[in-house]
């Protein structure tokens, strides 16, 4: 016979189904759940028509009856339906409506039906219909990446019904558990969802295991819980330890099959290409007192294994970074049983290096982050050498050294090219001073004095070895190769794709190109940077942090893999590199081809440090290139001063200007003898550019290259900041350009000589119109009184200067208009703005223009 509760009678999924059960659990906690009566799991089509005429039933139903329809949600809730293996989540039917009586028992009946095992048993769950303003789900962690900070949240207006179902897209927010919450277009209020999130979160920690939630708010903004289940996405088939072979493919957890280690294991197993055994150590941690035995036993060892490396692929970083240990080849006889009770344990476990003490420390970080931790165990050969081979247009390119780590660029390889027809096209054989070993689990930095020489058999079998992945010219094949009775013997290590369209040639491997392209830039020779190449790699996420403007091209010894740092803080197209040896296929260079950064080998370059030089791939060359510090054509004085300002503190960059110097800016620099600018008519496309006291392009030469301004030091409003992409850009609200160059020597601690100091400080009392101008600031006055201390401007000196500035004699008055114009684009309209500035106007007025 039917039995029917309430959801406040002990309900058990065996009797009424998984729905009825996790509602039931809901409303014991104190969760706001629709009002329902749940209907047991030996339902049948028989007993369900007897209903019609059972009055205690229709008596049960009462709550729901509104005028003469009964309001009401009819789901299902089936024996094998929300437990902690399977959630069958839309494999029935739910009913949702204002049903007469005899429409309610048919409902009953049509999700019944719905049942594709009756055996396994259906329940029933009729609820209150809500009426929604608002409907949808809430994952309590990450589904698609396990992550434990993060909900995802799906948001639909009206009833939730159709989102579920997939009849209609909502919105997806994905939330930090302990960010600001993003905005949604149906504008549904920050509140109402850190709400839903508090909820989804609540019922996580009650239960130690992530949920599906559904729910609802109605027009009063009051949320409703309308069902919960178990998130089974993160139990595995099968947990412990399984060796990846492509018959254990099956029990490896979905997500973790398409990870590049995971892939590679099962590539290598189905080409019957050598490479060493590696295992997943399989962790769920949905149940602080349910333990995973890692059964050790299983892990072989062979004469070549030398250790172990443990990486955590599911999740598959933890803050952006892959984590990674080396572990000793003893194994402990005893398994290891994971459980929540050795947390305390780790903090004494931590720098033992035993594989079951990293197994540990591995699963508690990951523990914090996710529900389901997969450790791969791959075992590291006693290798006599490493290599990366790749194949190019002519043949091969194969790099080879002593020890590990050539992938990270830290080792310089001895380096070949062998034809298709098996000659070698080009080699080049180093002595090698210093290699890296792993032993007992710790990387070791070893001298060595040797010339790395290999024959031309085994750089054949080599290339037989992985011919199979080598077909695919993307793909660039990191090997080992160790001694086994007299014979070298080639394995894989792991292979990563090179995605470029254009690799290559012998002649430009032959002549130092590491990546192609042209670049104009400042030298910065060996910029410290304060990272642990070891454990950094290839595939930690990048940064998002601003990026720097300016170009520079960057030199160091070789391509270490730590300077993926620089490429995170600026563009593509602003940096280069210099290097006096290296790997072309290590990770960095992959990397700088994969983004177009030019590169190349130079072991002798006799720039200094802040040139400005040009690396040039086409003709593989490396020159110096010039650079030029200038103002807006016909500058005044402030304008003329400030590139002489800028090259005291940047030699690199030759002051100039277009077009022509006025009366006064000629009397300054006559009175302390000093160099005026050359005057330029056009400079060189290539040259890199600093921009003083203007970044209008209305006030510049049309025949420069804006992308090759790097610096711009001005303080006047609007310009055109657009228009300079990759210029530093200083503009402050000072009376004088001058002012600002000035606090960069005060800064620097700079000692000057009179002469500068002189019209630098005449500079800025004519700008500032003797601090009375309104644009005058403080720091005119502070750059002022530093420079007194070089050279002592007297007041008979600024008069004459003043003086020199109103004298236009000898100058037609176009010239006087021309000289004196500034141009300014306000709205899309040109306008030009005459200003002139003189001590006794009435000699002006008296002319005729």
């Amino acid at each position: 016979m039917l039995k029917i509760v309430s959801y406040k009678d002990n309900i058990s999924i065996d009797e009424f189904g998984g729905k009825a059960y996790w509602l039931s659990w809901l409303i014991k906690e104190g969760y706001n759940v629709p009002y329902a009566i749940c209907i047991s799991a030996n339902s049948s089509i028989t007993e369900v028509n007897k209903l019609k005429n059972n009055q205690d039933f229709k008596n049960q139903l009462s709550p729901f009856l509104n005028t003469d329809k009964y309001s009401v949600a009819v789901r299902s809730s089936g024996i094998l339906e929300d437990n902690s293996q399977q959630s069958l989540a839309g494999h029935y039917k739910t009913l949702i409506g204002d049903y007469s009586y005899n429409q309610v028992i048919h409902s009953i009946k049509t999700v019944i039906q719905s049942n594709d095992s009756v055996q396994n048993g259906m329940g029933i769950v009729i609820q209150s219909k809500i009426e929604s303003a608002f409907s949808g789900v809430i994952f309590s962690s990450n589904i698609l990446n396990g992550s434990k900070d993060e909900v995802i949240l799906e948001i639909i207006q009206g009833m939730g019904e159709n989102l579920v179902s997939g009849k209609e897209i909502g919105e997806t927010l994905i939330i930090n558990k302990n960010s600001k919450i993003p905005k949604n277009r149906y504008k549904l209020q920050d509140a109402i969802i850190q709400k839903i999130i508090n909820i989804a979160i609540s019922i996580e920690n009650k239960l130690n295991f992530p949920v599906d939630i559904e729910w609802s708010i109605d027009n009063l903004n009051n949320i409703h819980i309308l069902q919960c289940r178990p998130i089974t996405s993160f139990q595995p088939s099968k947990s412990g330890i399984i060796e990846i072979t492509l018959e254990n493919e099956k029990y490896i957890p979905k997500d973790v099959l398409t990870h590049d280690k995971v892939k590679i294991r099962l590539f290598a197993k189905k080409y019957n290409i050598n490479m060493s055994k590696a295992y997943l150590a399989i962790i769920p941690h949905l149940n602080k007192e349910q333990g995973t035995n890692l059964e050790l036993g299983i892990i072989e060892q062979n004469k070549q294994t030398k250790g172990f490396s443990t990486v955590l692929v599911y999740p598959k970083n933890i803050n952006g970074k892959i984590v990674r240990y080396f572990a000793k080849t003893e194994i402990e006889k005893d398994n290891i049983l994971y459980r929540g009770c050795y947390r305390e344990k780790v903090k004494t476990l931590e720098n033992i290096n035993s594989l079951s003490n990293v197994l540990i420390n591995i699963g508690h970080q990951s523990s914090k982050y996710s529900w389901l931790t997969v450790i791969i165990i791959q075992e590291i050969y006693q290798p006599k050498y490493t290599g990366i081979i790749k194949s190019i247009n002519e043949g091969y390119v194969i790099e080879i050294v002593k020890g590990f780590f050539l992938q990270k660029g830290l080792v310089s390889p001895t380096q070949y090219i062998i034809g298709f027809d098996g000659t070698i096209i080009y080699k080049n054989e180093i002595y090698q001073n210093e290699y890296y070993d792993i032993e007992n689990g710790k990387t070791q930095k070893k001298k060595f004095g040797n010339k790395i020489k290999i024959s031309q058999k085994t750089l054949l079998n080599i290339i037989e070895e992985f011919k199979v992945i080598l077909n695919d010219s993307k793909k660039a094949v990191e090997f080992g190769i160790y001694s086994e009775k007299d014979n070298l013997i080639p394995y894989l290590i792991d292979f990563i794709e090179e995605n470029v369209s254009d690799s290559l040639s012998s002649n430009e491997l032959n002549s130092g190109v590491v990546s192609k392209g042209i670049i104009t830039g400042q030298l910065v020779k060996n910029l410290q940077l304060d990272i642990d190449s070891i454990n950094l790699h290839f595939h930690d996420s990048n940064s998002k942090q601003d990026k720097k403007n300016g170009k520079y091209i960057f030199m160091y010894k070789k391509p270490d893999i730590a300077l993926l740092k620089l490429l995170e803080e600026y563009n593509n197209e602003n940096i280069g590199f210099i290097f006096e040896e290296a790997s072309i296929l290590s990770h960095l260079p992959i990397v700088l081809r994969e983004r177009n950064i030019p590169a190349i080998i130079k072991n002798r370059v006799k720039f200094n440090d802040g040139e400005i030089i040009q690396i040039n791939t086409e003709s593989k060359t490396l020159k110096k290139v010039n650079g030029y510090v200038f103002p807006y054509i016909n500058p005044d004085a402030d304008g003329v001063c400030s590139t002489v300002a800028y090259n005291f503190l940047n030699n690199s960059f030759k002051p100039i200007i277009f077009g022509d110097f006025d009366n006064e800016t000629c009397f300054i620099f006559n009175h302390f003898n000093y160099r005026k600018p050359v005057i330029k008519n056009s400079i060189e496309d290539e040259a890199l550019i600093a921009l003083v006291d203007t970044h209008h392009i209305s006030q510049l030469p049309t025949n420069i290259n804006y992308d090759n301004v790097i610096e711009i030091i001005d303080h006047h409003t609007a310009g055109d900041i657009d228009k300079f992409p990759n210029a530093q850009i200083y503009n402050l609200k000072v009376g004088s350009a001058c002012s600002i160059l000035v606090e960069r020597m005060i800064k620097s601690n700079l000692i000057i000589n009179e002469d500068l100091a002189g019209i630098l400080g005449l500079s800025i009392i004519s700008n500032t119109l003797n601090f009375t101008a309104p644009s005058t600031d403080k720091r005119d006055k502070i750059a002022f009184q530093w420079l007194q201390q070089f050279c002592t401007i007297s007041d008979d000196l600024i008069k004459e200067m003043f003086k020199a500035r109103s004298n236009f004699d000898n100058i037609s008055n176009m010239q006087i208009i021309n000289q004196n114009t500034k141009i300014f684009v306000f709205n899309q309209k040109t306008i030009g703005i005459c200003q002139l500035e003189m001590v006794d106007i009435n000699n002006f007025l008296n002319d005729e223009f």
